[in-house]
Order: structure tokens, then sequence, then C-alpha cells
């Protein structure tokens, strides 16, 4: 998340530094370096979110309902298993 910070801050300051290229005046390059930092450093926090949202196990995999027995179940199977492996 470090990088996002950075990455703003250097769009910010080449922003700023464009503002004063065109003959802006420093109040004006500050605002847009104030205005411009924030902007991107929220759009790439959502692109982060988004992106980590996207990498979320299938919908199928959300849908499985944990109850009890399911747990049971699951656990049975996995003892049944590891008892067949080490008898076999």
């Amino acid at each position: 998340m470090i990088g996002v910070v950075i990455i703003s801050a250097f769009f910010a300051a080449a922003a700023a530094v464009t503002a004063l290229l065109m003959g802006s005046g420093w109040w004006m390059a500050l605002i847009v370096y104030s205005c411009g930092g924030a902007f991107v450093l929220v759009a790439l926090a959502l692109v982060v979110a988004r992106r980590e949202e996207n990498d979320c196990p299938s919908q199928d995999a959300k849908s499985v309902s944990v109850t009890p027995t399911n747990i049971a179940i699951a656990n049975a199977e996995t003892s049944v298993k590891s008892h067949a492996d080490s008898t076999g």
C-alpha cells in the first residue's frame, strides 16, 4: 500500500511542476499538488481494493454454508482417509 502513496505523490508533484511551468503561481501549484495527490491516492486505493475483490475465490466457494454438520462431515472424511492411508 506504500506504493500507492509514493505513486500519488509522484503524480501530484508532476502536476504541480506542470502548473508552475505553465505560468501559474505558487498557491495554484500547491492546490494542484494537494488535490491531484488526493485524487490519485483515492483512485489507486479503489483500484487496489477492486483487484483484491477479484482475487477472491469463485462464487461457488462463497455459497457453501458453514454449519456444524458440514464441519463434522469434512472432519470425518479426513480422518477416514488418514486412517486408510496409515493401515494400507
